[in-house]
C-alpha cells in the first residue's frame, strides 16, 4: 500500500514538474489531487487533466481522484463521467472499476456496481498473477481483493443476493487476515 502511494506521488510530482501549470505554494497538486478537500482536489486534478502534459496513467489517476472528490461531494453523475474516462484510458486497472462501482452503489444502481466489482476482481486477479515477487503478490491479494469483495457483498445484499454476499464477506475476511470486520 505504501509502495503504491509512493509510486502515485512520484508520478504526480513528475506531472506537476512537467506540466507548466502554475500552482502557487502551498498548493502542491500531488497532495491535493490525492487527499485534499473536495474543492482543492477537483481544482488540482482538473489542472492535471487540462495541462496536456500528463501521461496516460497520470491522466487516468487525475480523472479517478477527481471522480472520488465528486462522489464525496454527492455529484455522482460527474463522478461516473470521470471514472468512465479513467477506465477508458487504463481499462486493465481493477481499482478504477472498483471506484466506479462504488459510485454506482451510492446511486443505488446495484447491478451496475456488481458488474464493475466482478470485472475489477478479474482484472486485479490477472494483475496479481503477473507479479513475479511472491511478497508483492501476497500483499496485493490481501490488500486489494478484500475491499472489492466487501463492496460487492454490500451491493449483493441490496439486491437480495444474501447467500452470495455472505460468501464474499467470508472470503474477504479470510484474505484480509483480520484487517476487516
Amino acid at each position: 500500500m505504501m509502495r503504491n502511494r509512493l509510486i502515485v506521488l512520484f508520478l504526480l510530482m513528475h506531472v506537476v514538474g512537467c506540466s507548466g501549470v502554475a500552482i502557487p505554494e502551498p498548493f502542491p497538486v500531488e497532495q491535493h489531487c490525492l487527499r485534499g478537500d473536495t474543492a482543492s482536489t477537483i481544482a488540482a486534478c482538473s489542472a492535471i487533466i487540462q495541462s496536456g502534459h500528463a501521461t496516460t496513467r497520470d491522466l487516468a489517476l487525475a480523472f479517478a481522484n477527481r471522480g472520488q472528490a465528486y462522489r464525496a461531494g454527492g455529484q455522482f453523475e460527474l463522478a461516473i463521467q470521470d471514472y468512465e474516462q479513467a477506465v477508458r484510458l487504463v481499462p486493465d486497472d481493477g481499482q478504477l472499476l472498483k471506484g466506479r462501482g462504488e459510485v454506482y452503489a451510492k446511486m443505488h444502481l446495484y447491478w451496475q456496481a456488481i458488474g464493475d466489482f466482478d470485472t475489477a476482481l478479474r482484472r486485479d486477479k490477472d494483475a496479481i498473477l503477473r507479479i513475479k515477487d511472491p511478497v508483492d503478490a501476497h500483499l496485493m491479494t490481501h490488500s486489494w481483493i478484500p475491499p472489492i469483495l466487501l463492496d460487492r457483498a454490500n451491493a449483493l445484499r441490496a439486491v437480495g443476493q444474501d447467500v452470495r454476499a455472505a460468501s464474499d464477506t467470508d472470503i474477504a475476511k479470510q484474505l484480509s487476515d483480520g484487517y476487516y470486520p
